[in-house]
């Protein structure tokens, strides 16, 4: 999370206006769908959403965000693959979209632990979801 807010501070630069927005939530999916980095299985899934109205990529842009050190001006060399690294390692999935009008949103989509009460104690070490 500190790496995708860093990098996209960095690649809008300094002095620009706009709103950071960071937004997390349940959703269960009730039949596959595809995003920017593949498809999700139908299922239950913690969303993390980071809405930048300040930053547009291009179509190009988007094609190689996840690149290590991508070259492109636009990105002035930002890095997002670890970013990919990490989600995919989840068994998560990104998604992203960006327009003039409303900025870049990355989401961030983990499979759902089930629901848990504190009375059960704390997780066992190394405890993922499966998906």
């Amino acid at each position: 999370m500190v790496r995708l807010l860093a990098e996209g501070a960095r690649a809008r630069g300094s002095g620009a206006a706009g709103k950071t927005r960071i937004q997390t939530s349940l959703c269960t999916l009730d039949r596959p769908r595809a995003v920017y980095s593949g498809e999700m299985s139908a299922g239950s899934y913690t969303v993390i959403r980071v809405a930048d109205s300040r930053t547009t990529l291009t179509a190009e842009a988007l094609t190689h965000l996840f690149e290590p050190l991508h070259p492109d001006s636009e990105l002035h060399r930002v890095d997002l693959s670890p970013i990919y690294g990490i989600v995919s390692s989840l068994s998560g999935r990104l998604h992203v979209e960006s327009n003039r009008t409303a900025g870049t949103t990355f989401e961030i989509w983990l499979p759902a632990l089930p629901r848990r009460s504190l009375a059960d104690g704390p997780l066992s070490q190394g405890a993922v979801a499966s998906g």
